[in-house]
């Protein structure tokens, strides 16, 4: 008996050593291992998103991901530049990577192909980002606006001509995005506007606004004024936009019209006011003053 009790006993001991064992696996699996696998996901989750921007990069920009000599012995320059880029980027502004290499890749759709552009308008997208407190895609879109716009400016003012290679033209693009980006941060500094508004409505407003000889600061200088009194961004920058297209494209019937205010006008001796008429027809911030002369006079 003694030793049958003594077997019930030990037997006892072990059923309880293996319940505790069993409680100790699980919480193994609970606590670490299930953790460790989450994490594994993620950082696999992360690499298929960075090998998949940078074999995009290589398909855009036809080069290889690390610089090699080919059959012939020329050396390929591969994206070594880019990738470290990207990852002090993604340390700097606590943007990921992936959305660094898109960036970059974006902006390579257009047809910038060369790195240090590549670079600094990424770079210039980071910053918006952080300073307008925007999300990347918004940052991207007005800074491509911006880019897209002063080449466009370059060329209507005859800049363009004068710069010898597609490098300094694209250096000089970004030098003066990068002019405007300040330009934005100190306008939200001391107007009611902010620049995730102005990221928001620039790109609306910008065809319209250059076309009517407009700059960027000065399109974004008549948004501040609206938005102090109320008026929503969005609804301002839908009338501006139109606004601006009906003056660089009056009606035949407006021209006449203005052209009958102005002799009116001259008629009563009012020369000054009668040139505004004219004036209104024109285009650039002259004739956006012109316009409101015209305004108060014809209200008093």
């Amino acid at each position: 008996r003694a030793l049958i009790s003594d077997l019930r006993g030990v037997g006892q001991e072990m059923k309880r050593l293996g319940k505790d064992a069993q409680f100790v696996g699980r919480s193994l699996i609970i606590g670490l291992t299930t953790p460790v696998i989450a994490f594994g996901r993620v950082g696999l989750q992360n690499f298929y998103a960075i090998d998949k921007q940078l074999v995009r990069l290589q398909k855009l920009l036809s080069r290889p991901l690390i610089s090699q000599v080919d059959e012939n012995g020329e050396v390929q320059k591969g994206l070594e530049d880019i990738t470290n880029a990207a990852t002090e980027l993604s340390y700097e502004f606590g943007i990921a990577k992936e959305l660094i290499l898109g960036v970059a890749g974006d902006f390579a759709e257009l047809g910038i192909n060369i790195d240090e552009s590549l670079i600094a308008l990424t770079e210039l997208v980071a910053q918006f980002t952080v300073l307008g407190d925007m999300d990347v895609t918004s940052a991207k879109e007005v800074t491509q606006t911006l880019y897209l716009g002063s080449l466009a400016a370059m060329e209507m003012t005859g800049e363009m001509a004068k710069l010898n290679t597609v490098f300094d033209i694209q250096q000089s693009a970004i030098q003066k995005v990068r002019g405007h980006m300040v330009i934005f941060n100190a306008l939200e500094n001391a107007t009611a506007l902010s620049m995730r508004e102005i990221a928001a409505t620039l790109p609306e407003i910008s065809a319209a606004g250059l076309a009517f000889c407009l700059n960027f600061t000065e399109m974004t200088a008549i948004l501040a004024p609206m938005k102090a009194i109320g008026i929503d961004v969005a609804s301002a920058a839908t009338g501006i936009k139109v606004s601006f297209q009906k003056l660089v494209n009056p009606t035949i019937k407006m021209q006449k019209e203005l052209k009958a205010l102005s002799e009116e006008q001259l008629k009563l001796g009012n020369k000054e006011l009668a040139q505004d008429f004219l004036d209104v027809q024109g285009m650039g911030i002259e004739s956006l003053q012109s316009l409101v002369d015209v305004t108060v006079a014809l209200n008093n």
